[in-house]
């Protein structure tokens, strides 16, 4: 057995998740459907509290192969995924940080909604949070347990969540001159945001 497969995930009464991590892995990423533990620099581990929810993420995982906007998948378990461990905050921290979005985070932004219909995506709505940074300012998507079984093709979410912290106008004027066609689709959408 290895020492990953030791730790258990589970949700208490309460609906929040109990962990029991006696191999002393750092806990990286907590959700409602599991807990990501660091294995080394290049790897983690998604453990999740059941073999079916851990099912419908491996199969997103294995549809999205080779895509450039989500984690390597380097194994697969019962109850666990073995991904690429992206070093970075996520997406609404990294703007934070930066204090404004840059051009080439929006290009970043438009490549993975085309990617996302690419891949025939099903659910588009994607959270800051479940968007990392990586190093060389890559955006990876983090979660994509309802990618392929929830409708949801709008990213009112994304759009809310960046209005929040007033980007969202660069985002919109930026992405509309690199992708009118993408911003056309998202306007006919979400009419309320290009006002």
């Amino acid at each position: 057995m290895k020492d990953y497969e030791k730790i258990k995930v589970k949700l208490n009464d309460k609906g929040k998740l109990d962990i029991k991590n006696t191999v002393g892995l750092p806990l990286v990423g907590l959700g409602g459907h599991g807990a990501v533990f660091r294995i080394d620099e290049q790897r983690c581990v998604k453990i999740y509290i059941s073999e079916e929810i851990a099912e419908n993420e491996k199969q997103a995982y294995l549809r999205t192969l080779g895509s450039p906007i989500i984690p390597i998948l380097y194994e697969i378990g019962n109850k666990y995924l073995i991904i690429e461990y992206i070093n970075g905050p996520n997406l609404k921290d990294f703007l934070l940080q930066q204090g404004m979005m840059s051009r080439r985070t929006v290009q970043e932004l438009v490549n993975m909604f085309l990617e996302m219909n690419r891949l025939c995506f099903l659910r588009r709505d994607e959270s800051l949070r479940h968007i990392l940074v990586n190093d060389d300012e890559i955006i990876k998507i983090v979660d994509i347990y309802y990618a392929f079984t929830l409708y949801d093709p709008a990213p009112v979410k994304l759009f809310r969540q960046l209005e929040e912290i007033k980007m969202l106008e660069t985002f919109i004027k930026e992405g509309s001159i690199i992708s009118p066609t993408l911003f056309a689709e998202f306007k006919k959408q979400m009419p309320e945001y290009f006002k």
